[in-house]
Parts: C-alpha cells; sequence; structure tokens
C-alpha cells in the first residue's frame, strides 16, 4: 500500500533549464511542490510539476535517474548541521530512518483523519492540500531516529542528548502540524476560502 511519504525513482527522458521530464510518469499536478528531486547525490528544490514533468533551477548536463524525497540531506542540514558529514551519518542511517518516519507519520495522519472516512469513495489522505506543513514535523522524527540508534551503537551521551532533543521537538510540533492539514472536501485540487479555513482541528466530530 501506497504511503503518504513514499519516495519516487525514474529517470529523466529529457531536460532544459527549467527541470526535466520522465515521459513515463505519472505525477499528480503540483502535488510534488516543495518535495526534492535528488539526482547524482545532488537536491533540487521543486517548484512546480506536471504529470510529467518536475521544475527546478536545472544545472543537468545529460538524463539522469531521480529519486523524489518529501525530506533530503539538505533539507536535514539546515535543521541539523551534523548530517553535512556523511561520516557521522551515513546516507544509509537516513535511508533507513525515512522508511520508518514514513510509515510511523502516516499512521499517525491517518489516525488523526480517521474521522473523515463518512463513506467509501472519499479518501482524505489522498486529499491533502498542504502536505508539506508535515516537513518540519518529517524532519524532527527523522533525526530523533538517527540520533536513538547512533546513541545505541556508540553510547554517546552527545547522542543521547540529539536524541532528545529531536523527539521532544516532535512532541511538541506534531499536533499543530495536523492540525494545520488542509483537506480538499471537493476534490478540485484547490484550497479554496472554506477548506482553508476548515482545518481538520476546526471539526467538532474530531477529539483532538
Amino acid at each position: 500500500m501506497a504511503k503518504l511519504f513514499d519516495k519516487i525513482s525514474g529517470t529523466s527522458t529529457s531536460f532544459d533549464s527549467d527541470g526535466i521530464t520522465d515521459s513515463t510518469a505519472s505525477f499528480t499536478e503540483d502535488a510534488l511542490v516543495g518535495w526534492f528531486a535528488v539526482i547524482d547525490s545532488v537536491e533540487y528544490e521543486i517548484t512546480a510539476n506536471t504529470t510529467t514533468t518536475l521544475s527546478f533551477a536545472n544545472s543537468l548536463t545529460e538524463n539522469s535517474d531521480y529519486e523524489i524525497v518529501f525530506v533530503g540531506r539538505d533539507f536535514l542540514t539546515q535543521i541539523e548541521s551534523e548530517c553535512s558529514d556523511t561520516t557521522r551519518i551515513p546516507s544509509a542511517l537516513i535511508e533507513k530512518k525515512y522508511a520508518q518516519v514514513n510509515n510511523d507519520l502516516q499512521n499517525k495522519v491517518f489516525a488523526y483523519l480517521r474521522g473523515l472516512y463518512t463513506n467509501s469513495t472519499f479518501d482524505p489522505l489522498t486529499n491533502i492540500l498542504n502536505l508539506t506543513i508535515l516537513q518540519q514535523t518529517f524532519a524532527y522524527l527523522l533525526l530523533s531516529k538517527v540520533y536513538e540508534d547512533l546513541s545505541i551503537q556508540q553510547d554517546s551521551f552527545e547522542s543521547f542528548k540529539g536524541f532528545n532533543m529531536y523527539a521532544k521537538n516532535y512532541g511538541d510540533g506534531v499536533k499543530d502540524a495536523l492540525a494545520l492539514i488542509q483537506i480538499d472536501f471537493n476534490e478540485d485540487g484547490v484550497a479554496d476560502f472554506d477548506e482553508k479555513n476548515r482545518s481538520v482541528s476546526s471539526m467538532g466530530f474530531l477529539s483532538r
């Protein structure tokens, strides 16, 4: 079953100064804005997308494999400078913890939106209009899991402090992030005035 923050991989079939095209892709239009395309270990923030194109400031010289991620190493480094050290925090560790966070945060969001499953056709998970509101929350949870692992591997007090700090940041921020989720109730792909103001947290049938 697909999850909210699943990575997407492919190979570009053409490129220009505005981004890349993958003629075999079937992206949801503009659903990847704010995500990152990783190409040859370089992260490009996606500013727009169609069903087959990704737009970003492009410096490519040839068609390449790409991977689209919700949070990448560059995003993590903006929060925690140690993430720039690939020896201290290997890519394999981030990859492993990304998969765990994808599962854990997906379950958290599903539990929060469960009251919106009022019929068999409407799926609130596929109608979140501002998924990137969860980006920092995702990063905090990912960093807490990275430092938890490092504290066990190295028996390091500094890593244990990092785990505690990011676990607290996640705990402090996750409820606010969930409360700010906007749902596309009429499924037109646009956040209209009512949907912007009708946050999940304002709905009486939800206890949170």
